[in-house]
C-alpha cells in the first residue's frame, strides 16, 4: 500500500510477530563489555564504547535515556554493524 508506515512487524497466517528479538540496552551494553569494549565517553544519552574486534577499533553510540528500555529494531541493527560482533552473539 503506497505511503503506509512499516511498523516493523510481519503478518503471519496465526498472528503478527516481531521482526526481531526485544533486547534491553542493558542486555545490549552487557555483551559488549563481555567482549572487551569500554565505556569512553559520555554525553547526555549517548554512550560511546569502544573495543577492538577483527583487529580494527571499533566505535558503538549506544543512545538510550534508561538501561531498561527495548532498543528499536534499526537502532538495534546499526549498533550490531557499529560493533563489528556477530549477530548471534546478540539473539
Amino acid at each position: 500500500m503506497p505511503g503506509a508506515l512499516f511498523c516493523g512487524y510481519v503478518g503471519e497466517a496465526e498472528g503478527l510477530l516481531p521482526k526481531t528479538t526485544a533486547m534491553k540496552f542493558r542486555q545490549f551494553i552487557r555483551i559488549l563489555l563481555d567482549h572487551g569494549f569500554e565505556l569512553d565517553r559520555q554525553r547526555g544519552s549517548h554512550r560511546i564504547y569502544k573495543g577492538v574486534v577483527g583487529g580494527k577499533t571499533r566505535i558503538v553510540v549506544v543512545a538510550g535515556h534508561r538501561e531498561s528500555d527495548d532498543i528499536r529494531p534499526g537502532v538495534f541493527d546499526s549498533m550490531i554493524r557499529q560493533s563489528g560482533l556477530s549477530k548471534k552473539l546478540f539473539r
